[in-house]
């Protein structure tokens, strides 16, 4: 099977760090409790580097496929929060890492 790939830039209608505050909003309320966003400074992305910013989207797929996603955002969110829950002995929570 071949498949053909074709780049496209797509502008972005709304800033990053609005899409983040949604997110984090949206996994508080899933949560039941307010979420405080921190940031060190020496983790952000250099000003040079080549990716200003990263979106996925499902819209090419759907165009392409006729694809549909068998999952919500908030059905995906809550199965991955009930996975985390019940695993939580797999990651170190005392400490924050990538």
């Amino acid at each position: 099977m071949e498949v053909e790939f074709t780049a496209r830039q797509v502008k972005i209608p709304k800033a990053l760090r609005e899409l983040a505050k949604e997110g984090m909003e949206r996994i508080g309320r899933l949560l039941g409790r307010a979420i405080t966003v921190e940031s060190e400074t020496d983790r952000l992305r250099p000003a040079a580097s080549e990716v200003e910013r990263l979106l996925a989207g499902t819209a090419l797929a759907q165009s392409l496929w006729n694809w549909k996603p068998r999952y919500s955002l908030d059905q995906g969110l809550e199965e991955t929060i009930a996975w985390i829950r019940e695993h939580i002995g797999r990651f170190r929570t005392e400490s924050y890492t990538t």
